[in-house]
């Protein structure tokens, strides 16, 4: 009898990781996550897309510059007309002229994605980087500061395929976090980090299995990634990025080849994204930048869905022995126009409701989730109460708008509606956060998944107000 081993082919293994990352803006979302996974408190998605969209005029430098990065000139020619030293772009090009040449022109833009975490040892990235579905995630889930890995089980790098056809990748280890650096022959070496390049068109070919695959790696001497990272952006503004580590150590991937050509549309498109991707910036610890070389000043810290606009603010905090704090921030009513009156009736004479209560702005209750839900702990069979364990609860409640005449019956303090709106129309919605990371799709604005515990349908069940008496059947 003959034993027969099983074989992946290498355009089957890049297929795996293209079917778990669906988009690009999915892809970023994955490798910005690996930057946390590798215990950095900041990751940067830096855009180079000057070549984006189709030059209009170009100077001769700029010119030269595009035959000097591989453009034919002649073919430059047929599509600017020059005039007094300068190019001016044709306007009697077709529609498939100009889109090759946007297609072509793409190719120029480059991506980058920076972390300052530890950093990857050459045994790191032998075993684990270049490892397709490693299980390293899986059975190792705490980074070494403690957090809980968020990135994808062993199909990280192929979000960097999904991306652009090359990648070069620099990373500069911290010593103190890791094993002793070794080659493949379990050999010391004395380098501070690495250079690793993969062409992923190598991966195409008949009959070509996963092990055939070669990327580059080499040993490099530096004092910093920061160095590197001078170096590479020298117009990335590092004084306004906000890190504990100073990019001592960590990783920079350089995306060339791009699949896609990133107007400031998309780029714009991604920034939203990233804004719902992380928790409101009051819990978060983990800050991510983004900027575009067409507009450096516009993009830079995502802050996420941080609100101080809002009319009630609820936030609750579960301890694991079921115990809960609650904290109610009040922040409706404009108090200097309530009448003294008003807090000198008995109703008002009660904590929260008393003059101190409302110009303090909040008031704590502390309960259980036997008192929050009575009578469930008795028929709790399945331990629901037990395995909920640690979390935190933020509830916002704002009003779109309000009528002037209703601000003055009621004492509503004055909003800017349009801005109001412009939040709940992108942050609106019950979403779930996980170690620093927002659990998609719940919440999802715009997708079936947005309404997933139902309250519209509840809703539209029951319209009536909170006045109404309830009857049976309700």
């Amino acid at each position: 009898m003959t034993k027969v081993s099983f074989k992946v082919s290498a355009r089957t293994a890049r297929l795996i990781g293209r079917e778990n990352i669906a988009t690009s803006k999915g892809a970023i979302i994955e490798l910005v996550k690996n930057g946390y996974d590798a215990d950095s408190d900041v990751s940067i998605v830096y855009f180079d897309n000057r070549f984006s969209d189709i030059p209009e005029g170009l100077g001769v430098d700029g010119f030269d510059d595009l035959v000097g990065a591989g453009f034919d000139k002649t073919y430059l020619e047929s599509l600017y007309q020059k005039s007094d030293g300068n190019y001016t772009i044709k306007d009697n090009l077709i529609e498939s002229e100009t889109k090759s040449f946007k297609s072509k022109l793409a190719k120029l833009n480059t991506l980058y994605i920076i972390d300052s975490g530890e950093g990857m040892t050459q045994k790191i990235i032998r075993d684990h980087w270049m490892t397709i579905g490693t299980d390293n995630k899986a059975l190792n889930v705490f980074t070494k500061s403690g957090k809980v890995k968020a990135g994808a089980k062993g199909i990280g790098r192929f979000a960097l395929d999904k991306l652009g056809g090359k990648c070069e990748m620099i990373t500069v280890f911290n010593p103190k976090n890791h094993d002793p650096d070794v080659d493949e022959e379990g050999v010391k070496t004395d380098f501070d980090g690495y250079r690793w390049n993969v062409d992923w068109e190598d991966f195409e070919g008949d009959f070509k299995t996963i092990d055939s695959v070669e990327a580059d790696l080499i040993g490099i001497k530096v004092d910093s990634l920061k160095t590197k990272l001078v170096e590479t952006l020298p117009d990335l503004d590092l004084t306004k990025i906000k890190t504990n580590e100073k990019f001592q150590y960590g990783t920079i991937l350089k995306i060339t080849d791009l699949r896609e050509s990133w107007e400031d549309f998309y780029v714009n498109e991604v920034f939203s994204d990233l804004e719902v991707l992380v928790p409101p910036k009051e819990s978060g610890t983990f800050k991510i930048y983004l900027y575009s070389t067409q507009d450096l000043a516009r993009y830079g810290e995502v802050e996420g869905s941080i609100c101080d606009d809002f009319d009630y603010k609820l936030t609750a905090k579960a301890d694991t022995n079921q115990n809960v704090t609650i904290t109610v921030h009040r922040n409706e009513y404009d108090i200097e126009t309530i009448e003294p009156e008003f807090f000198g009736r008995n109703e008002m004479k009660k904590a929260p409701f008393r003059k101190k209560d409302f110009e303090r702005g909040y008031w704590k209750k502390t309960t259980t989730f036997s008192q929050l839900l009575p009578g469930f702990a008795k028929n709790d069979k399945s331990n629901v109460f037990g395995d909920i364990g640690l979390f935190d609860f933020t509830f916002y409640y704002l009003k779109r708008g309000s009528s002037s005449e209703d601000s003055r019956r009621f004492h509503n303090r004055q909003f800017n509606t349009g801005q109001r709106r412009e939040w709940l129309d992108k942050f609106g919605g019950v979403k779930l956060f996980r170690d620093n990371f927002r659990v998609r799709p719940y919440g999802e604005v715009k997708d079936s998944s947005f309404d997933w515990l139902g309250f519209g349908l509840r809703k539209s069940a029951n319209q009536a107000g909170i006045a109404k008496k309830r009857v049976d059947g309700e």
